[in-house]
């Protein structure tokens, strides 16, 4: 019994010990999970607001801030953040002749966009949600 308090103990001593190392208190604003959930709609621009194309969606980051990487869902592999500001987290920006993709949190008011558009084919992906952050899961290791 004794020796179990004695691991105890000296497991908390360590735990006081890493959070007053310099930079650990940082290591979780820059990394961390977002889980962003909302609703999705799908379909041409003038159908988006009709609830026959509306969803629930939930989309799980991994974010490396002071990396500047992200992934999502199993994390099979990571992307570049497009931009990283006090006010958002840009995830990915794409546009061109076809359409639009991209993905941003505000980091002030948790509120997530999403949007995929191609002028193709007159269709539109658009996830409107909140952010909430969550323990870092980490990245995938790198194989060389």
């Amino acid at each position: 019994m004794r020796k179990r308090h004695l691991v105890k103990a000296h497991l908390a001593i360590a735990t006081v010990a890493i959070l007053l190392i310099p930079g650990a208190a940082e290591a979780d604003a820059t990394h961390f999970d977002l889980i962003c959930r909302g609703k999705s709609s799908f379909g041409s621009l003038s159908k988006l607001l009709d609830p026959r194309t509306t969803s629930e969606f939930t989309a799980h980051y991994r974010v490396d801030l002071a990396g500047k990487k992200w992934c999502m869902g199993d994390c099979i592999s990571t992307s570049d953040l497009a931009e990283v500001s006090e006010r958002l987290i840009v995830f990915h920006r794409h546009e061109d002749k076809d359409g639009d993709e991209f993905a941003f949190v505000n980091r002030e008011s948790g509120h997530y966009t999403y949007r995929l558009r191609s002028w193709l084919l007159d269709m539109v992906t658009l996830n409107d949600g909140s952010c909430t952050p969550a323990p870092f899961s980490g990245m995938p290791t790198r194989k060389f």
